[in-house]
C-alpha cells in the first residue's frame, strides 16, 4: 500500500510507484467524528482516525472497482482529493454509493449521494480551495462530473424543468382566464386550500370569468351543471384524474370512491349497489329511527334548559354523533355509541379533523400527492391498522368489524355489510368500504343537517311554516309514527327545506377532477387538450342565478313552492349534483335522504318526543353562531344553542 500524508495544510505523495497526482491545499479542512471515504476506479481514500491527522492509503488498481467500495455506512465527508489522472468519475456499487467531484467558481466540491434503501439521506460537505498549482483547469475537471448526482445539479435541473414545463402548460390552456399565478404554478391552489373557504373562492372566480376557469398549470374548474353531467355521464370518455389518488382513507387499498379504473369501479359498484340502496337492508329505516330516538334522548337528558340552569348544547358535535351512530348502525348492525356516551368514540372526529386539511392539499397538488402517497413514504410513515391513534386506529376498527363478519362462526346479517358480503365483496374491499362509509355517511349528512338547522333557527318564518306543516300532517293522520320516506316526500315544505338546505351548503366541496380524454374535447367553443383536469365547483353550481334565481345566495324555501313544474325539476336535478352524477354518483344518496327526512320529521313522531314541535332552539351568540372551516369536508363546531322544551 502506498501512503500519503498531510503536512502544512497540503497533501503530499510518499511513493514514486504511483502516477503523480495534483493535490489541492485544504485551508478549510474540518474533521468529523465518523469514518469517511472517497472511492474512485484507482483508489480508496480512507480516514482511519478522525481525531488525529489522517492516514491515507491507496490500494493498487484493480479491474473490479466494486471490491474497493466501503461497506460500512458513511456519515459525512470532510476530505477531498483531486486526481487529474482519473479517467472517469468513480462509482461504487449503485445500490450503495455514487460519488462525484465538481468544479464551480474556483471551488472543489465532493458530494456523496447515498442511494441505499436503508437510508435516503444525502450526505454532503463542500471544501473550498483555489486551484493554484499544476495544470488542473475547469475544463478537464468538469469532464469528470456525474451531473445528476448532486443537489446542486438536481436543483438546477428542477428549475429548468419547472420553467420549461410551466411555459408548455401555459400555452396549452392559454385561452382560459384565471389567477395569473395559477397559470404557472400550484401556489394559488395551495393558498386557496389553506384559506378554509376554497369553495367560495372558486365561486367568485366562476362568477367573474365564466363557467371554465383556469386554477392551475393543468387544471380548470367549472360550475356549469351541463358540463358536470357531460363529464360524469355513464358513457362519458372522461375518467377520474389523479385527484382521486389521495382519497384513499386506507392509503394501501382503493375504495369505491377512490377507484380510477373505470372497469374495476363499475364491477365494485354493482356488488355494493344493493347494500347502499337499502333493498337488502331490511333494518335500514328501523336503524335510523332508533338513532333519532337516541338523539332526542340525549337532548332531553343533558341539554334541555331548566328554570334554574341554562345548559348550552354544541349542535355541531351532537349532530355528528347522531350521523355517526346512524351509519354504523345501518352499515354494521350496531351503533358505536356516540350518542349514548356523548363523546368522540374512537377519536374519529379529532382524527379526521387533523387529517383532512393535508389530504385536501395533496389532492390539489399532483406532485405533492405523488410524493406523499408513494410506496416508500407510505411504507415509512403511512397509517397501519395496529396504530393506537389517527387514521390507523380507524383502519383497525374497520378491520375488526369486518373480521368478525368473515369469521367461521359468523351469521348472515340483514344490514349493509351483510349485503356486500352476499354479493361477493372481498374482506379487504369490505374493510376499505367500512372506513370510507364512516366519513361519507356521517360528515356530509351532518353538514346538511347543521346547515339546515342554522338557517331554520335564524329564519323564524320558515321554522314556523315547517312546524305547522308537520303538526297538521300528524293531526290529519297523513304520516305514520315513525314516518316513512314515501310519506315524507308528500310534505312539500319539508322537501323545500331539505333541498334548500343542501343548496345553501354543498356537504362535500372536493374538486373531484375528471381527466379530459386523449385527443381533447371542445367545450363552449374552446378546445381543451387531452389530459387536462377539470374540477367541479358544486358550491357554485348550487348558487347559480340562471337556475335558482337572482336571490340564489339567500335561504328561501318558498322558491321550491312557487316554481312551476319545469323550473322545480331543473332546480331539483341541479341540487342533486351535490351527490355526483351518472357513473360516479354517490351510492349512498338514498340513505342520506332517508336521514334528512327522519331527522326533521321522524323525530317529531317517534316514541313520543317531538324535536321540532316540542323543542325551541335559540342561538347563544347571534354574532358568531358557529365555527365553520371547509377542507372539502366541513368542520363545524361551537354551534352553541339553548334548547327549551315546550309541553303540549
Amino acid at each position: 500500500m502506498s501512503e500519503f500524508s498531510l503536512a502544512n495544510g497540503r497533501l503530499s505523495v510518499n511513493s514514486n510507484s504511483l502516477p503523480r497526482h495534483l493535490l489541492c491545499p485544504l485551508p478549510h479542512f474540518k474533521i468529523y467524528q465518523s469514518p469517511i471515504a472517497i472511492h474512485h476506479d484507482t483508489f480508496v481514500t480512507r480516514l482511519r482516525n478522525p481525531q488525529k491527522l489522517p492516514l491515507l492509503q491507496f490500494p493498487p488498481k484493480t479491474s473490479n472497482h466494486k471490491r474497493n467500495c466501503l461497506n460500512s455506512p458513511i456519515a459525512d465527508l470532510s476530505l477531498i482529493v483531486c486526481n487529474r489522472m482519473i479517467p472517469q468519475a468513480g462509482q461504487c456499487d449503485s445500490s450503495r454509493w455514487t460519488i462525484r467531484i465538481e468544479f464551480i467558481d474556483m471551488e472543489v466540491s465532493a458530494v456523496i449521494l447515498k442511494t441505499s434503501l436503508e437510508s435516503r439521506a444525502i450526505i454532503a460537505t463542500k471544501l473550498q480551495d483555489e486551484l493554484t498549482t499544476g495544470n488542473m483547469t475547469p475544463s478537464n475537471l468538469t469532464s469528470y462530473l456525474d451531473a445528476g448526482a448532486t443537489p446542486l445539479y438536481l436543483s438546477f435541473a428542477f428549475i429548468i424543468y419547472y420553467v420549461v414545463s410551466s411555459i408548455i402548460a401555459y400555452g396549452r390552456l392559454r385561452d382560459f382566464p384565471g389567477p395569473l399565478i395559477g397559470r404557472f404554478s400550484y401556489i394559488w391552489l395551495i393558498s386557496n386550500a389553506r384559506s378554509g373557504r376554497p369553495a367560495e373562492h372558486f365561486t367568485n372566480l366562476n362568477r367573474k370569468h365564466g363557467s371554465l376557469v383556469r386554477i392551475g398549470p393543468n387544471d380548470l374548474v367549472t360550475d356549469d351543471p351541463d358540463i358536470l353531467r357531460r363529464m360524469n355521464a355513464a358513457r362519458s370518455p372522461y375518467g377520474r384524474s389523479s385527484w382521486y389518488d389521495t382519497t384513499k382513507l386506507n392509503p394501501h387499498e382503493d375504495s369505491l370512491f377512490s377507484l380510477r379504473d373505470t372497469g374495476a369501479h363499475d364491477k365494485l359498484k354493482a356488488k355494493c349497489a344493493a347494500g347502499y340502496a337499502g333493498k337488502e337492508n331490511l333494518a335500514l329505516e328501523d336503524g335510523i329511527n332508533s338513532q333519532v330516538a337516541g338523539f332526542v334522548d340525549l337532548i332531553k337528558r343533558k341539554y334541555v334548559t331548566t328554570d334554574d340552569e341554562v345548559r348550552p348544547m354544541d349542535l355541531g358535535k351532537t349532530t355528528q354523533y347522531f350521523t355517526l351512530d346512524v351509519i354504523t348502525r345501518v352499515a354494521y348492525g350496531k351503533e358505536f355509541g356516540y350518542l349514548a356516551t356523548d363523546s368522540d368514540v374512537h377519536d374519529y372526529i379529532s382524527t379526521t379533523e387533523a387529517a383532512i386539511p393535508l389530504l385536501q392539499l395533496c389532492s390539489e397538488v399532483p406532485w405533492l400527492a405523488s410524493f406523499m402517497f408513494s410506496k416508500p413514504v407510505l411504507g415509512a410513515v403511512g397509517p397501519k391498522h395496529t396504530d393506537k391513534s389517527g387514521l390507523g386506529k380507524l383502519m383497525g376498527v374497520a378491520k375488526e368489524v369486518v373480521g368478525r363478519r368473515f369469521g367461521t362462526d359468523a351469521k348472515e346479517e340483514p344490514d349493509m355489510l351483510g349485503a356486500f358480503i352476499r354479493h361477493g365483496v372481498s374482506q379487504s374491499e369490505c374493510e376499505t368500504e367500512v372506513l370510507f362509509q364512516i366519513i361519507a355517511g356521517s360528515d356530509t349528512t351532518a353538514t346538511a343537517i347543521r346547515t339546515t338547522f342554522l338557517h331554520l333557527i335564524t329564519s323564524p318564518r320558515a321554522y314556523h311554516t315547517l312546524k305547522t306543516e308537520i303538526s297538521t300532517a300528524i293531526t290529519q293522520g297523513r304520516i305514520s309514527s315513525p314516518i316513512t320516506y314515501e310519506e315524507g316526500k308528500t310534505l312539500p315544505y319539508l322537501q323545500a327545506i331539505i333541498y334548500e338546505g343542501l343548496r345553501m351548503c354543498a356537504p362535500f366541496t372536493g374538486l373531484c377532477a375528471k381527466e379530459v380524454p386523449a385527443g381533447g374535447d371542445t367545450i363552449d367553443g374552446h378546445f381543451v387538450p387531452g389530459g387536462t383536469r377539470i374540477a367541479q365547483n358544486v358550491w357554485g353550481t348550487l348558487r347559480r342565478a340562471d337556475v335558482f334565481g337572482k336571490d340564489a345566495d339567500l335561504f328561501r324555501p318558498e322558491r321550491w313552492i312557487e316554481a312551476d313544474a319545469a323550473t322545480k325539476d331543473k332546480m331539483q336535478k341541479t341540487t342533486e349534483l351535490a351527490f355526483g352524477y351518472g357513473r360516479w354518483g354517490c351510492a349512498g344518496k338514498n340513505v342520506a335522504f332517508l336521514e334528512l327526512n327522519k331527522v326533521f320529521v321522524g323525530v317529531s313522531t317517534v316514541f313520543p318526543p317531538r324535536l321540532l314541535r316540542n323543542f325551541e332552539f335559540q342561538i347563544l351568540d347571534p354574532a358568531k353562531p358557529w365555527h365553520s372551516v371547509n377542507h372539502n369536508l366541513f368542520m363545524q363546531d361551537n354551534f352553541w344553542v339553548k334548547v327549551t322544551e315546550h309541553k303540549d
